[in-house]
């Protein structure tokens, strides 16, 4: 990065080698907040831009994020400053008189997601919110949460917000009809899958919405009502320990995650649960990861986010975005304070220094490829790079660029995904890991639902991306590469185009940049920097190789990328079987193009068909 790098980071200088760098940290991340805070303390606004529900919901949300840090901060021993501010706050904002007053809750109602924070500060620190309060302003924030309670929340993670809502309650005495939280948890159950993943909702969407949220939130359950639910808290329990097994695979060994799904906004919340889970742990009780390997994939990923410019200039305030501020990849109820769900991550500052998760040595994470066969992923992990094949099982529910982050062939650590920001202009698609079909040259098609099989280190789908484009794709885990075919049918009576990308690789820094084609029957189109190859080789039926350079901002992870590409066609009335192998990895003297291309070879269709009937359907698709 060119300059000063602390401009676009407010904890760049923070080594996170320590429980003491970590609570530092969060004094770096919330101090920046404080001149946005409104006169009467009760809203935090942070700029003009919008999301789906109202302003004032949104100034609510800036104010009630950061709870989730400010609590284990305190509860762990810190020295928060800003209470005075919160308490006029929490007086103003459930105040009906009051012009900063938080507003009437509806169903479905954004300020419910906010109120879980409160709920979560009640239950934690009851002496600084609650018992400092005025009789009256006490009367107004109970009868702010019994109203809310009662309203419609959505059937997803949202259920778990009454309940945190409730315990709160419990812990300052107020009573509530109980039968409406039994309702809710009742509910979540029925939203289990197995192995440790919940679907979430109706659509059974499978994201971090599990460690962020339905996890984090059964684990907090757990801690408060062990002993007196102990039979559910224990379920809750259960569960996390056999997701930790599958969860420890989304991410690497320098410390990031996979970029996979929507919320990738709130960042490092993805921690939430490797900070959540030592809670539930005794301190002489074997670990299910242990802890020197559960603090190692805490503090790096801390570490990975200290590196990228997440914050706007000097502001230190995080901004909307991944890895950098990227207003196209969020989604429409993502306002300029929604990062901040990223406190969540500060949970296990309520351990206490001496605790285990504290003082073990750091271990490295060393992980063997998986097959995860609920989500329906096959995750191959190598030096600085962990990759996921996908073959989703996510039915549509109209967000905004699903297809793009959930439905593409393979999900990077290092590399991430793109999303398409003129979906209108087939010849200038990114299609990064994905495959995409258009009759006009403007509009196209990709994968968006499918049904989807796995078998060993296959993954195969069945799916159509518009009415008489239906397709049949195998991907294959190869290590450090993976092989796609396509048998795609061509059912209308017009010729349709396609173009298959590999990964997009940062194209930030030209130095060392190179692009090249290769003509022939293995069409090769490749991208290498001082620090990275990418190529896709094409295998089958002929394809061009092209590189291309898609539109700024489309990649999560830098703004300007570039990527290699197949270019194909299918006749009307007919069918392709596309074949190809993809290629992205850091660089690396032991990586023989040469070689690797000598060694590719595809499965036969009797292998292939051999796949399908020994697979098994990917768990969550038939939910």
């Amino acid at each position: 990065m060119i300059g000063n790098s602390s401009n676009f980071n407010p904890c760049t200088d923070n080594s996170f080698q320590s429980r003491n760098d970590v609570m530092n940290s969060f004094n770096e991340l919330f101090e920046p907040l404080i001149p946005a805070f409104s006169d009467g303390g009760a809203r935090v606004n942070l700029e003009e831009s919008g999301a789906h529900f109202p302003m004032a919901a949104a100034h609510f949300e800036g104010f009630a994020r950061a709870l989730w840090g400010i609590v284990p901060y305190v509860v762990g021993g810190g020295n928060f400053k800003h209470w005075d501010l919160y308490r006029k706050g929490f007086i103003n904002g459930t105040d009906p008189n009051h012009e900063e007053y938080w507003g009437e809750v509806v169903d479905c109602d954004q300020k419910m997601v906010e109120l879980a924070a409160v709920g979560y500060a009640l239950v934690f620190v009851p002496e600084h919110v609650w018992e400092p309060l005025p009789e009256e302003s006490k009367k107004n924030l109970s009868r702010y949460l019994l109203e809310a309670r009662k309203h419609e929340f959505r059937r997803c993670n949202w259920k778990f917000f009454r309940v945190l809502i409730d315990l709160g309650l419990d812990k300052v005495g107020i009573s509530y009809d109980r039968q409406l939280t039994e309702n809710h948890l009742e509910e979540l159950d029925n939203m289990y899958i197995g192995e440790g993943w919940y679907g979430d909702g109706d659509k059974a969407s499978i994201d971090y919405y599990n460690p962020f949220a339905l996890h984090f939130y059964g684990l907090i359950y757990y801690l408060v009502r062990k002993d007196i639910d102990p039979e559910r808290s224990q379920r809750f329990k259960d569960r996390a320990l056999e997701f930790a097994k599958q969860y420890i695979h989304m991410f690497a060994d320098d410390g990031a995650s996979i970029p996979y799904g929507r919320s990738m906004t709130y960042r490092f919340a993805v921690i939430s649960f490797w900070g959540v889970l030592p809670l539930i742990t005794k301190s002489d009780e074997e670990p299910v990861i242990p802890w020197g390997v559960l603090k190692g994939l805490f503090l790096r990923n801390l570490r990975w986010w200290s590196e990228q410019p997440v914050s706007r200039f000097r502001s230190n305030v995080l901004s909307v975005g991944f890895s950098y501020p990227n207003q196209f990849m969020c989604e429409a109820y993502n306002s300029p304070e929604s990062p901040y769900w990223a406190f969540k991550a500060y949970v296990p500052l309520m351990l206490s220094e001496d605790h285990p998760f504290w003082t073990a040595k750091e271990e490295p994470l060393v992980l063997e490829d998986a097959a995860l066969k609920v989500p329906g992923m096959l995750v191959s992990h190598t030096k600085g790079n962990t990759v996921a094949l996908i073959s989703g099982p996510y039915k549509t529910f109209n967000l905004r660029y699903q297809a793009e982050k959930y439905n593409k062939f393979a999900y990077s650590t290092r590399y991430g995904f793109c999303i398409e920001n003129n979906p209108r202009g087939f010849k200038l698609a990114t299609l990064d890991n994905m495959i995409g079909f258009s009759f006009s040259g403007n509009d196209f098609f990709v994968r968006q639902t499918n049904k989807s099989w796995i078998y060993d280190n296959v993954l195969y789908s069945e799916w159509s991306a518009v009415m008489g484009i239906n397709v049949k794709t195998w991907l294959i885990q190869k290590g450090k590469y993976h092989i796609r075919v396509h048998h795609v049918e061509n059912k209308t009576s017009e010729k349709v185009d396609s173009i298959e990308g590999g990964f997009a690789v940062s194209s930030m820094n030209e130095k060392g940049l190179n692009t090249a084609t290769h003509p022939g029957s293995k069409a090769l189109g490749e991208v290498t920097t001082n620090d990275d190859n990418t190529l896709i080789v094409n295998l089958l039926q002929e394809r061009k190789a092209r590189v291309t350079e898609p539109d700024p901002n489309t990649s999560l992870m830098a703004s300007k990328v570039m990527l290699p590409q197949l270019t194909g066609s299918i006749e009307a009335n007919s069918t392709a079987k596309f074949a190809c192998a993809v290629y992205g990895q850091p660089a690396s003297e032991h990586f023989s193009k040469e070689k690797w291309l000598q060694s590719l070879s595809l499965p036969s269709e009797s292998e292939l068909n051999d796949f399908v009937s020994k697979a098994e359907r990917v768990a969550c698709n038939d939910v």
